[in-house]
Formats: C-alpha cells, sequence, structure tokens
C-alpha cells in the first residue's frame, strides 16, 4: 500500500494539472467550448463523441444535471480529436517548464490555482 499511495502522490499532481491550468481553459475556449464543456469534453474526448449520458454514468460523481448543462452544444462545436490534440497541447505548454518529476522549481507549484 505504501508503494501505491507514494506512487499517487507523485503522478497525481500531473494527471491533475491539466484541469486547472489556463492553457487547457484557453485551448478549449479557442475550439468553442466554453466553461465546463472544456472540462467535461476534454476528460471524455478518448471516448470519441460521447453522450452527455455515457459521461453521467462513467464520471458518476457529478451532478447529472451540470454534465448535460455543460455537454449539451459541446460536440456541435468541435470533434473529440480536436479536443484531444488541444488537451496533449495544454498539458506539454503547462508542463514543459517542469523539466521532470524531480523538478523543484516548476512554476506549477506557484500559481495561483494551487
Amino acid at each position: 500500500m505504501k508503494t501505491a499511495r507514494a506512487a499517487w502522490r507523485r503522478l497525481e499532481p500531473l494527471h491533475a494539472v491539466i484541469y486547472f491550468v489556463p492553457e487547457g481553459r484557453r485551448r478549449y475556449t479557442d475550439l468553442g467550448l466554453s466553461g465546463r464543456a472544456g472540462y467535461f469534453a476534454s476528460r471524455s474526448a478518448a471516448f470519441g463523441r460521447a453522450s452527455a449520458e455515457l459521461v453521467i454514468s462513467t464520471f458518476y460523481n457529478f451532478n447529472p444535471g451540470l454534465v448535460r448543462q455543460a455537454f449539451d452544444a459541446a460536440w456541435d462545436a468541435t470533434t473529440p480529436q480536436k479536443v484531444l490534440e488541444a488537451r496533449y497541447a495544454a498539458a506539454g505548454e503547462a508542463l514543459r517548464p517542469c523539466g521532470g518529476p524531480e523538478s523543484t522549481s516548476c512554476p506549477l507549484w506557484t500559481r495561483p490555482w494551487r
């Protein structure tokens, strides 16, 4: 269990960063996604053109009405492939200055959203 917890502590910030950095929000907005639509579309884009109902059942801890409202026009505005490309580009842009897992001077750790 200690190994699993240590791995989670090391990797979770790298996973979660894409949900909070302005690079992601900016790129999703450029695709026509606003607010939570960018969040849900970026998380579900790997499923392809997922429905709100699939996202609700997969990401079970969100209010279904919130997901439906955010998802209403997501796939009318863009495609899952474009969202994935935007997500990868935003993650790279945000993480590149960190220099790797041993970096202690990563600018992400001092951003106000932290």
